[in-house]
């Protein structure tokens, strides 16, 4: 969770001027992280919901996240080049709030352990 955490928050300071490497270098950290971690906790989470409930189980969070940013900030318009920085921006916040869940979910598996 700390290699994911770490990755989320060099994406959250992505700008036009962000090197390529770092770029790379961040996707391999979310990458990593996120195989090493994922899956095992996935499994745990999963596997304590009624089997009629996984879909909704696997959704919630991040979707529900994304959705209510994406109608606070862009509302309901159509995707076109005069709107891009509005879903940059919508992006950024989400890659913010996701590194500031991972770094508490960081303590959330310290203390399961």
């Amino acid at each position: 969770m700390i290699i994911t955490t770490v990755a989320l928050i060099i994406f959250a300071f992505l700008n036009a001027e962000t090197s390529i490497y770092l770029i790379i270098f961040s996707l391999v950290l979310l990458g990593f992280g996120s195989g090493i971690f994922s899956f095992p906790n996935t499994h745990a989470i999963m596997s304590s919901v009624e089997k009629k409930y996984l879909g909704i189980a696997s959704a919630t969070l991040s979707m529900g996240i994304v959705l209510v940013i994406f109608s606070i900030y862009v509302g309901d318009v159509q995707f076109n080049p005069g709107n891009y920085l509005s879903y940059f921006n919508v992006l950024m916040l989400y890659l913010t709030i996701s590194a500031v869940l991972g770094f508490i979910a960081i303590f959330f598996s310290i203390a399961r352990n």
